[in-house]
């Protein structure tokens, strides 16, 4: 805030510069209000200097719980998306399979990538295979198991990085 006072013959008698701030902090369990004045212009109060009775006043939210639940959200979406990912590449090797796509080089990249992540199910249940078609059920399995570890990893994000609840 620019403070001017000016005498009754127009000259300047005092001329100081303060700047207010007032920072709110929202937490889980309160709102802290704290006002402080510190000295020096601010920018806006800089260049509006010669204006006399302006005044500039900042306030500053912090929202610490709004914070963590950005965190959390972050953390769910990059989730969702390596397991979104994972689970259009094993359907497109399961469709490949069951149609009996040609070797070109697009299938062996689709059938190359997602086999370490079909491997560990292979066996589990017998293929079944009629004139060069093939249906898959490691794909499914795994498609199946790469979901559930994925929805337990967002639930595990949402319990060390969310919101923490107090009891009564």
């Amino acid at each position: 805030m620019t403070i001017k006072t000016i005498d009754p013959q127009g000259e300047d008698q005092h001329s100081s510069s303060l700047r207010q701030e007032t920072v709110v902090t929202h937490g889980p369990s309160q709102d802290i209000t704290e006002q402080r004045s510190v000295g020096g212009p601010t920018p806006a109060a800089a260049t509006q200097a010669a204006a006399p009775g302006i005044a500039s006043s900042r306030t500053v939210v912090r929202d610490e719980v709004g914070g963590r639940h950005r965190r959390v959200a972050q953390i769910t979406q990059i989730i969702w998306f390596g397991v979104g990912l994972l689970e259009v590449m094993l359907a497109l090797r399961l469709v490949l399979k069951l149609t009996a796509a040609g070797q070109t080089d697009f299938t062996q990249v689709v059938l190359g990538v997602t086999r370490p992540f079909v491997m560990p199910f292979l066996g589990m249940f017998p293929n079944a295979a009629a004139d060069g078609f093939e249906f898959e059920p490691a794909s499914v399995v795994a498609m199946i198991v790469y979901f559930l570890i994925g929805l337990g990893l967002v639930q595990l994000a949402r319990i060390l990085y969310g919101e923490t609840r107090e009891t009564a």
